[in-house]
């Protein structure tokens, strides 16, 4: 394993406890609200954006590895950093609208995986001055 790539997933495994840590006290603020250990389907919806997001992140580490062996290993992490956080933030807000995002970020996440399918897709800007 590269040192590019050892650094991403040392990055990405501390978003995840991140991600983690914050669906856990999101977790427990509702059963501190109503003083009691509430697991419903609400308190447990919060595992629905952490595991897509921990999907996305492991399978796209896996495929930028593959294919941009010389990225920046700072500029992925902190993207899906960011999503997570948005995510867990409007799941505390709405938790429709965190599931509509999740949604967007697998489509976007899928994108991304086409793009990298692509034989040279900065070729053009190369020769563009």
């Amino acid at each position: 394993m590269k040192d590019t790539s050892r650094r991403e997933a040392a990055l990405l495994l501390i978003g995840f406890l991140f991600q983690l840590f914050g669906a856990a006290a999101l977790m427990l603020s509702r059963s501190v609200q109503f003083d009691a250990w509430l697991v419903d389907r609400q308190t447990l919806g919060i595992l629905l954006p952490l595991a897509a997001w921990s999907a996305l992140a492991v399978i796209l580490h896996h495929h930028l590895d593959k294919r941009l062996p010389e990225r920046d290993p700072l500029l992925f992490p902190s993207a899906m950093f960011l999503c997570g956080w948005g995510l867990q933030i409007l799941f505390r807000l709405s938790p429709a609208i965190a599931y509509r995002q999740t949604l967007w970020l697998i489509v976007a996440d899928a994108i991304l995986l086409l793009f990298l399918r692509i034989p040279d897709p900065v070729a053009w800007l190369r020769r563009y001055r």
